[in-house]
């Protein structure tokens, strides 16, 4: 049965509350709730092509596992820290992983998001401490399962595969009763219903497996079809990928002990035909080399566990109507095989209540093996190597449960130590008691325990706590204060230091638990001091000094007064006493920083050479026609020199002139700036257009003749176009023909 058609329909994008700002995306965005959809089967065991690459998905589900599992509190656990875009893909994506890792323990949460990004994973109506409890729980059975597997280095992988399907098969019973209800409750979907309830449906099944072989470092996912509504497991081994269904492999009605072996390691073609046919799920694992395994390995008609025993497998074969417990070399192979017993079905086909399909089943604690024939509960010692060795009977029901002897034994499992054996009736009548189930207690756990995990106590002194567990029958034990002490780790510490004249004190103590010991233990006196000069007056070129020599432990002295000799040898520098300048030589001389003795005296420092000029100041100021002065002096010397400045073409006196029109009598001007400084006219008042005529010509008078240009007129002085040497006038194109043959005649000289 999938829990993902089963707990999840409900579509994307139901709205439920519009937040006031949405960290890290967009403020005022209005935020949606996704449940998990219906999902197709997820067979991917890698991150799908089709999510955002750019997503740190194995830190983004690492956090919701840690929310969950570990440090988590509240209801919601924040993505918007992973910056996950809004698409249909990621979202199935964070469903899948959590429909089909069995860590998460199928829980899967609702995601707000809105169309920029999703926000928070959202975990309505859980108990953290419930679903930590749940974990836990979980944990502890698959170290019972696992034992004597888990790091067994004689067993393949394949072998490994083996042991945990048949031991989970075992361990598990189809929940039946709530399946034909409709009543299934949400743990029977995940690893903690088979593993921690001993009960669950395919999903269950499927996770728990594929969670047990990820222990082993052997990978494993889920996968499914929606054509039978069931789901079982992918696991590769060797490169390859091969199907195994638990669930088909342990008979309903549940008959405990009860394991078969027809969906072991399938290609896709095999486990398709063996499904009823179906082919919605993945088919392309074609390799068909482990489907003929447990034929090859342990010999046709298995009709039982098959169980680990030190290095050997234990099992029940049927050949006809016989029954065998069959042993097999773990290394050895078929060829190993051998029928240790006869089992006796007790019924046969002449008797009245014949049983048409009986099958004896088994369980290991330690090294015996407890197995069924129809009456009672045998005990086979793998040990005892004796001829012709019997099991002897360790269980026979109470005759007074079953009247007229009308009961067979048709299961047998154990948990925690204690062996439960259902009883069925051959045939039901009145006097038939039914599915009856009785238990015994056969470990006593005698063995010495194994721990499994454990923790030092708080100090060196105190046993911490462990995890053990019973090697027979797999039994966990909280094992309170039977954890192991720490190791003191000793370190000595000083109460008083020795020294060259006096011994010391001192005592060890651990680092961890502080517990002393060795108290007052004497640390010899040093001996011999640790002598070294220490200068009283020191000596100079000329002078010689004084010191004495002192230990560095106690501070006594010896040596008072020991001469330190004269260096002998100046320590010259130079000392200037006049500096020099630009135009005078200085003077110095070598002087001892010792003892201050002197020589070169008077000697000669060269003068500077160059000039060292001021910034210099203007002696004379540009004007618009003349260069100013700019005169620098000599800093050290007071000498001087002078540089020209530009002159200055902004220091114009302008002056307004008016327009002034031209007559017959005087010349005109045009509007001008008149300098008074360099005389310059100019056309504007910023000085930039100069001016080199701003007079107008004069007017003629009746009677002169024209220039080009006279009053700024190219016309003739003639009104209606008359003649301008005669004077003679008429008005119209008449008049300006007239004028016209006027010219034409003072041209040739003819006019008069």
């Amino acid at each position: 049965m999938k829990k993902s058609t089963k707990l999840y329909a409900l579509l994307l994008a139901a709205i439920l509350l519009l937040l006031t700002a949405v960290p890290a995306f967009a403020a005022g965005s209005r935020t949606k709730i996704a449940k998990a959809p219906a999902l197709a089967p997820y067979q991917a065991m890698e991150i799908p092509t089709d999510v955002s690459p750019d997503v740190d998905w194995d830190a983004v589900m690492d956090g919701i596992w840690d929310f969950l599992f570990v440090s988590g509190t509240g209801n919601s656990y924040d993505l918007s820290q992973y910056h996950i875009p809004y698409t249909e893909s990621n979202m199935n994506y964070i469903f899948s992983v959590c429909n089909n890792t069995p860590r998460y323990l199928h829980i899967v949460p609702s995601l707000s998001y809105y169309e920029g990004g999703i926000l928070s994973a959202i975990f309505n109506n859980i108990d953290l401490e419930v679903v930590r409890a749940k974990y836990d729980a979980c944990l502890n059975a698959m170290e019972q399962i696992l034992y004597g597997i888990k790091g067994n280095s004689s067993l393949s992988n394949v072998d490994k595969c083996l042991l945990v399907h048949d031991r989970l098969a075992a361990w598990v019973a189809y929940d039946t009763v709530n399946y034909h209800a409709g009543t299934l409750p949400k743990d029977a979907y995940s690893p903690y219903g088979p593993l921690a309830l001993h009960s669950g449906v395919c999903n269950g099944y499927a996770l728990a497996y594929n969670w047990m072989l990820e222990e082993l470092g052997i990978p494993a996912d889920y996968t499914s079809s929606d054509e039978i509504n069931h789901g079982w497991s992918k696991v590769k081994l060797n490169g390859q990928y091969y199907y195994v269904d638990v669930t088909w492999d342990d008979p309903t009605e549940d008959i405990p002990g009860r394991v078969t072996h027809t969906q072991f390691l399938l290609s896709g073609a095999t486990c398709s035909a063996r499904h009823r046919n179906v082919t919605d799920f993945d088919m392309t694992p074609n390799n068909t080399q482990y489907e003929s395994y447990i034929t090859d390995n342990f010999g046709n008609n298995v009709k039982s566990e098959i169980v680990l025993v030190g290095n050997k497998y234990y099992y029940v074969t049927q050949e006809g109507n016989s029954c065998y417990l069959t042993s097999r070399n773990v290394s050895g192979g078929i060829s190993s095989a051998k029928k240790l017993v006869t089992i006796d079905h007790w019924v046969t086909s002449a008797d009245p209540n014949y049983l048409t399909e009986y099958n004896p089943v088994l369980v290991a604690i330690g090294n015996t093996i407890l197995y069924t024939n129809s009456r009672a509960v045998y005990a086979y010692d793998t040990t005892n190597t004796s001829t012709g060795y019997a099991p002897t009977v360790c269980y026979t029901p109470s005759s007074a449960l079953f009247p007229e002897d009308h009961y067979f034994l048709r299961g047998i499992e154990q948990v925690d130590g204690t062996v439960y054996v259902t009883s069925g009736p051959v045939q039901f009548n009145q006097s038939t008691v039914s599915n009856y189930t009785d238990s015994f207690v056969y470990c006593n756990h005698t063995s010495e325990k194994v721990v499994l995990s454990s923790t030092t106590g708080p100090d060196c002194q105190t046993h911490g706590d462990a995890k053990l567990i019973c090697p027979d029958c797999r039994k966990l034990f909280d094992g309170i204060g039977q954890g192991p002490t720490a190791e003191h780790s000793w370190t000595w510490i000083i109460d008083t230091a020795a020294t060259c004249g006096k011994a010391g004190v001192k005592h060890e103590e651990c680092s961890v638990c502080h517990t002393k010991r060795n108290m007052n233990t004497t640390i010899a006196a040093t001996g011999a001091h640790s002598w070294g000069w220490i200068t009283d007056t020191a000596a100079t070129c000329n002078a010689a000094g004084v010191k004495h020599e002192e230990c560095t432990v106690c501070h006594t002295k010896r040596n008072m007064n020991t001469t330190i000799a004269a260096t002998g040898a100046h320590s010259w520098s130079w000392i200037t006493d006049t500096a020099p300048t630009c135009g005078k030589t200085g003077v110095k001389h070598e002087e001892c920083s010792a003892c201050h003795a002197k020589r070169n005296e008077g000697t000669v420092i060269s003068a500077t050479g160059a000039h060292h000029w001021n910034s210099g100041v203007v002696t004379k100021v540009a004007t618009c026609n003349v260069p100013g002065v700019k005169t620098f002096t000599c800093t050290n010397c007071g000498a001087t020199k002078t540089e020209s400045i530009s002159i200055d073409t902004s220091a114009h006196q302008l002056t307004f002139v008016a327009a002034k029109a031209a007559t017959t009598e005087a010349e005109g001007n045009v509007e001008y700036y008149h300098c008074a400084v360099c005389g310059k006219n100019f056309s504007d008042a910023s000085a930039t257009n100069q001016l080199t005529k701003v007079s107008i010509d004069r007017l003629p008078k009746p009677g002169e003749p024209t220039t080009e240009n006279q009053g700024n007129s190219t016309t003739d002085n003639t009104p209606d176009g008359g003649c301008p040497y005669c004077g003679e006038t008429h008005g119209g194109l008449f008049g300006w023909l007239i004028g016209l043959i006027h010219r034409l005649l003072a041209m040739f000289g003819m006019h008069k």
